[in-house]
């Protein structure tokens, strides 16, 4: 839940600030036009004109076309920037953590919250631990469990896909904008339009890795269940599908933490761009007003 907090409050701060740092680039332009004389006024309109038109987002699409588009694995999805699309998303993923945390906590057992964590939050796991953790459910908590996961892959992964795919969208587009200046520059940020398909990417490990957790849910009882001991369940291919699920879940968290790092090291740039673009404003301006009244000394 901090997490989505934490998403819409970056969502906001990106609308809020995206105007002030091309005003800033625009000023900075500006201040340097009027003191070195050497910009002409064609090439300040055509800067003038391209900012205008990097400022359109693509919130001209309806929330149903920016919806239906958040989940394909294309490049028209890298142009998905809806603000109601994130919002949408928000909401869906905040109800599914309530549901998540009210079916939970009827299922963890009051003095071993650890063993009876859902497979979900855990970093890996062992054939041993989930037998516990399924015998400690019971029936009742392992059809809980199955409409966790049913909800999880529905609504939850819906949700945090599109409200991560807009924030990871514009922050990529205020990147471009501060960074596109330079030729060297160009072919990295045309390439890190495609980091926007993360999220979907996630949403899909995501899928693949609730899927195998609901086989070995519901293959439990086959394998022998609760009257088998914990250690020595009699399939062998129970304890291997395990295994395999424990893998798409470590791979999950990696991918995670690599989307969430270059995540944040995106906003850093753009943040220390937005500075520096604002110092380099204000001493301009500084610069231009020292100059004029020299002038205006001579003058007299």
């Amino acid at each position: 839940m901090r997490v989505l907090s934490l998403s819409v409050l970056l969502l906001l701060l990106l609308q809020l600030l995206q105007q002030p740092c091309r005003s800033a680039f625009v000023s900075s332009s500006k201040t340097f036009k009027s003191v070195s004389k050497l910009v002409p006024k064609a090439e300040a309109k055509k800067k003038n004109s391209n900012m205008a038109k990097s400022s359109t987002t693509s919130d001209d699409l309806d929330l149903l076309s920016s919806f239906r588009q958040s989940g394909r694995l294309e490049e028209a999805s890298t142009r998905v920037k809806s603000l109601s699309l994130a919002l949408f998303g928000f909401v869906m993923a905040a109800l599914s953590l309530v549901t998540f945390n009210a079916l939970t906590n009827q299922m963890y057992a009051p003095n071993d919250v650890a063993s009876s964590l859902i497979f979900d939050l855990r970093n890996g796991y062992t054939p041993t631990e989930v037998a516990a953790a399924l015998k400690i459910w019971g029936i009742e908590g392992r059809f809980k469990y199955l409409l966790i996961e049913l909800i999880d892959v529905t609504f939850y992964c819906t949700g945090y896909r599109a409200l991560f795919l807009v924030i990871a969208n514009r922050v990529c587009d205020a990147f471009s904008d501060a960074f596109l200046s330079s030729s060297s520059s160009k072919a990295l940020t045309s390439r890190l339009k495609y980091f926007g398909l993360f999220p979907i990417i996630l949403s899909l490990i995501d899928f693949f890795e609730d899927s195998l957790q609901c086989a070995v849910t519901i293959s439990y009882n086959i394998a022998g269940g609760d009257k088998a001991a914990v250690d020595t369940l009699a399939s062998w291919w129970w304890p291997l599908l395990v295994q395999c699920a424990s893998i798409a879940n470590q791979f999950k968290w990696l991918f995670v933490r690599l989307g969430s790092s270059t995540l944040g090291l995106l906003v850093l740039a753009v943040a220390a761009s937005f500075i520096c673009s604002s110092v380099i404003a204000a001493a301009g301006l500084v610069s231009g007003k020292s100059t004029a009244g020299n002038e205006a000394k001579k003058k007299k």
